[in-house]
């Protein structure tokens, strides 16, 4: 049995099965310097996921969920690490 390698933990879904933590990190730094709504700029910086995922991705996990502004399940995460304290 393998080890997981460090390149594992950077591709593990963290919100949604179809994103990497990579991903997440570079959508979310990608809103960050080219502005919301500049989807072109976003999905280039992404670079695997066109301007129509991203975007659907982050209204969806980002601004939709019933957790907002916290991304989907993080609520849940927050009150186990609270909990746990």
């Amino acid at each position: 049995m393998s080890t997981p390698s460090m390149q594992d933990h950077v591709t593990t879904p963290i919100f949604d099965e179809d994103w990497g933590a990579d991903e997440e990190l570079l959508l979310l730094e990608a809103i960050e310097m080219y502005g919301l709504g500049n989807w072109s700029d976003v999905a280039d910086h992404v670079s695997t996921k066109s301007k129509q995922k991203c975007e659907q991705h982050y209204y969806d996990v980002y601004l939709s969920s019933s957790t907002a502004p916290l991304p989907v399940g993080m609520s849940a995460r927050i009150r186990l690490v609270v909990y746990q304290s």
